[in-house]
C-alpha cells in the first residue's frame, strides 16, 4: 500500500526536532543556444536520430489565461522534490501565482497537532507488544528519540515506518523518514513569492488520523513489520515506476494489496476518495485564476477517478510533460 500522507511525513521533522534547510529560489532555465547554420541544414532523419529519448513525468501542463497552470503528482516518501520535479521546469516555482499543496500548516501548527496526538495515545510499546516494538525501534533507528517513540500513535508509527520502507527503496539516507516532496514544498514556500493554499486544515488531518486509528492502524504496523521484505519489494516497484514515468505500472503498484492490511487499506482508500472530492473545487478555482502549481499525492492524480480524469471530464486539456531521459 503506497498511500502515505504528506502531512504526516512532514510532521516527523517536528518530532525529531529537525528541519531541512530551505532550498534556494530556483533559477529560470537558460534559453537554449541558437543552432548554427550547419545544424539547421541537417537532414531531418539525422536530427531525429540524435535527439535524446524522452521520459514522461508526472507533471501536467494545463493551458489557461494569463498563463498555464501545472498539476504535479508527488510520490510521498523516499524521494525529494528536487529529484522528482523536472529540473527543466523549476522556473514554475518562481513565477507561479499560487502553490496548492495538501497541507500548508505552519511548523507551530504541525507541532501542536503531533503533540496532541501523542498525548492521547496508549503507550505504543504496550499496544504493539515487546517483540514488535523492539522491531519497530530497530527499523526507525535514531530518527525518533527512544523516549518519544513509545508515545507515538499507531497511525503516526505506521506512516513513519512506511516512509522508512520507501526510503530503503530509494537507497537510504541519514534522514530517511523526512524525504518528501511535500515537505520540500513547505520549506520552499519561504523562498518564493507565490501564495500557498493548503487543501487540508489541521482539523481535516486530525480526523484522518482518528479514522486511521479506528480503521486498523495498529494492525497495519504489525503487518508491515511482519512482511518487511514484501513491502520493500513493492516499494522498489513503486519507486521504479515513478522514476521512469510508467503510469500503468505505477497505478498498479499503488493499489497492490498488502498482506494483513485489508482493513487499513479500505479505510485509507475511502479517506483519499473523500479528500479528492473536497479538494477538487479548490483546484478548479485556482485553475480558473490561472498560473497555479498544484501538487497532489500521486495516488489521487492517477486512475479512473483521479484528478487527471476529473479535470479532463470537466473540460480541461492536460499535456503530460516529457523531459530528456537520464
Amino acid at each position: 500500500m503506497r498511500q502515505t500522507f504528506a502531512f504526516a511525513l512532514a510532521l516527523t521533522v517536528v518530532a525529531c526536532g529537525e528541519s531541512e534547510p530551505a532550498p534556494t529560489a530556483p533559477v529560470a532555465p537558460a534559453p537554449a543556444p541558437v543552432a548554427s547554420a550547419p545544424e539547421v541544414a541537417e537532414a531531418p532523419a539525422e536530427a531525429a536520430a540524435e535527439r535524446p529519448p524522452a521520459r514522461p513525468t508526472f507533471l501536467y501542463e494545463i493551458p489557461g489565461e494569463p498563463n498555464a497552470s501545472y498539476l504535479f503528482g508527488s510520490l510521498e516518501g523516499g524521494t525529494t522534490l528536487r529529484e522528482s520535479f523536472p529540473s527543466e521546469y523549476e522556473a514554475i516555482f518562481r513565477f507561479a501565482r499560487v502553490l496548492v499543496v495538501e497541507s500548508a500548516a505552519t511548523d507551530g501548527e504541525q507541532a501542536a497537532l503531533i503533540m496532541d496526538q501523542m498525548s492521547h495515545a496508549r503507550p505504543l510499546d504496550v499496544a504493539l507488544g515487546a517483540e514488535h516494538f523492539t522491531q519497530l525501534s530497530e527499523q526507525i533507528g535514531d530518527q525518533i528519540p527512544p523516549q518519544l517513540l513509545g508515545h507515538l500513535t499507531p497511525e503516526l508509527a505506521f506512516l513513519m515506518l512506511e516512509g522508512e520502507v520507501m526510503a530503503d527503496a530509494h537507497g537510504g539516507s541519514p534522514r530517511r523518514i523526512t524525504l518528501s516532496p511535500a515537505h520540500d514544498l513547505t520549506q520552499r514556500r519561504q523562498t518564493v513569492a507565490a501564495a500557498v493554499v493548503g487543501l487540508d486544515s489541521t482539523s481535516d488531518v486530525r480526523r484522518t488520523f482518528s479514522r486511521m486509528r479506528a480503521g486498523g492502524a495498529l494492525a497495519g504496523v504489525t503487518a508491515l513489520l511482519d512482511h518487511l521484505d514484501e513491502q520493500r519489494a513493492l516499494a522498489r516497484t513503486t519507486m521504479d515506476a515513478y522514476r521512469s514515468g510508467d503510469e500503468v505500472a505505477l497505478a498498479e503498484a499503488l493499489v497492490t494489496p498488502s498482506t494483513g492490511m485489508a482493513t487499513l487499506e479500505a479505510t485509507v482508500h475511502a479517506i483519499r476518495r473523500e479528500s479528492l472530492a473536497r479538494w477538487m473545487p479548490i483546484v478548479e478555482r485556482e485553475l480558473t485564476e490561472g498560473n497555479a502549481l498544484i501538487v497532489l499525492p500521486i495516488d489521487t492524480v492517477l486512475g479512473e477517478d483521479g484528478a487527471v480524469a476529473r479535470l479532463t471530464r470537466s473540460g480541461h486539456t492536460l499535456r503530460r510533460v516529457e523531459v530528456e531521459a537520464q
